[in-house]
């Protein structure tokens, strides 16, 4: 059975050096927050690490968001560039390829859903265009992996606790009511949508498929608190062998703010 191994890693606006992270060089490496001053350093470091095919989804000429994700494959690839869309403020944030792998193509996304603080309902506008484009995939191998920006640290009964709920005096948590003139019942069923409706979409979420489901592992620290913001999802075709975050990317190296993901997968399309 063919394998695939990922390296997935927010270098947080930081220069090429950020690959110094990477140690046993995988098959593929996904990178958000890849400014466009340094996409071109980037790619010419990942070449020199025998990355034959890369793909930037930044945009030159962009008035806001002047960085964006990047795609680096041993393997040939067809990138699918998003225009902007009513759901897409924007479309550099979303990285959209096929993976041409020897045992058979499959979809990769990689994706930096925006921070609501600075960023308002363009977060959840962000998952929503998820939505469809996984759903137009359903039933295609299919990747997705990226800085989600959700849910919370807590867990309550097994579920996710999304940044659209509050803590109730008596203790756990319940969704607010209105946020900037919308709903957050709407922003909570969004970010479940994408978490716990495996059914819909099809796709599960990898650390979940090593470790107890609920469980946690915070990938980053905002204002002091942990969050657990950086997560990979694959399609029934992918089999998790291996998953693990590398904290000390952060906490040690300091090489970015969030910690690195590697995933090990078996590949068996149908």
């Amino acid at each position: 059975m063919p394998g695939i191994s990922l390296f997935d890693l927010n270098v947080n606006f930081r220069s090429a050096s950020t690959l110094d992270a990477v140690k046993d060089i995988p098959d593929v490496i996904c990178l958000q927050e890849v400014t466009l001053r340094r996409s071109q350093d980037f790619q010419e470091r990942l070449d020199s690490m025998g990355f034959d095919h890369c793909f930037y989804s930044g945009v030159d000429d962009a008035e806001e968001k002047r960085y964006g994700n990047l795609i680096a494959s041993k393997w040939p690839m067809t990138p699918h560039p998003l225009s902007e869309t009513e759901l897409l403020r924007w479309p550099q944030l979303v990285a959209s390829a096929t993976i041409h792998h020897p045992a058979g193509a499959f979809a990769l996304i990689n994706v930096h859903v925006p921070n609501a603080s600075g960023n308002g309902w363009a977060k959840v506008d962000t998952i929503d265009f998820l939505h469809g484009l996984l759903m137009s995939l359903h039933g295609t191998p299919c990747i997705l992996v990226g800085d989600f920006n959700e849910p919370q640290y807590a867990i309550q009964d097994d579920r996710v606790v999304t940044f659209a709920e509050e803590p109730m005096p008596g203790g756990g948590w319940e969704v607010g009511r209105l946020w900037k003139g919308r709903a957050l019942s709407e922003w909570d069923a969004s970010v479940r949508w994408l978490f716990e409706a495996e059914d819909a979409h099809g796709l599960r979420l990898a650390y979940w498929q090593v470790e107890k489901p609920g469980s946690l592992e915070p990938t980053h620290i905002s204002r002091g608190n942990p969050r657990w913001m950086d997560h990979a999802f694959v399609s029934p075709e992918f089999a998790v062998r291996g998953f693990r975050y590398e904290h000390g990317v952060r906490e040690e190296l300091d090489l970015s703010d969030h910690s690195a993901l590697l995933m090990e997968l078996d590949y068996c399309p149908a």
